[in-house]
């Protein structure tokens, strides 16, 4: 499933950003997994990744993002004999997110991507 990514009317905010990293992985690289109690969400900026979560196999290129909810099994790892580069960010937030940010990869526009990097 992919969507276009969106601005939402929804009020949240921001709690607190946990982490944030730019990384350029190699073709082997592989992670094998973690759960957490927030969001997080993983860009990729060229290169191609796959993204397993909760058994869902996920294949995304440069452009697209996913976003890993709360308490959801994830693991990463390079895919197509690419060295993706990747940006990785998680947050806490207060409110309501939007329903299918949990959901399928998000293209983002040129544009957006720029602002992003």
């Amino acid at each position: 499933m992919t969507h276009t990514l969106f601005v939402p009317d929804l009020q949240f905010r921001i709690t607190g950003f946990y982490s944030a990293f730019d990384v350029q992985w190699n073709s082997s690289f592989t992670f094998l997994g973690e759960s957490h109690n927030f969001w997080e969400i993983v860009t990729v900026l060229s290169g191609e990744v796959e993204i397993v979560e909760d058994g869902r196999i996920y294949q995304l290129g440069g452009g697209q993002m996913i976003c890993h909810a709360p308490n959801e099994f994830h693991r990463i790892k390079s895919a197509g004999g690419t060295d993706p580069h990747v940006l990785i960010m998680s947050f806490a937030h207060e409110g309501q997110l939007p329903e299918k940010l949990g959901t399928g990869i998000f293209h983002l526009s040129t544009p957006l991507l720029e602002e992003y990097r």
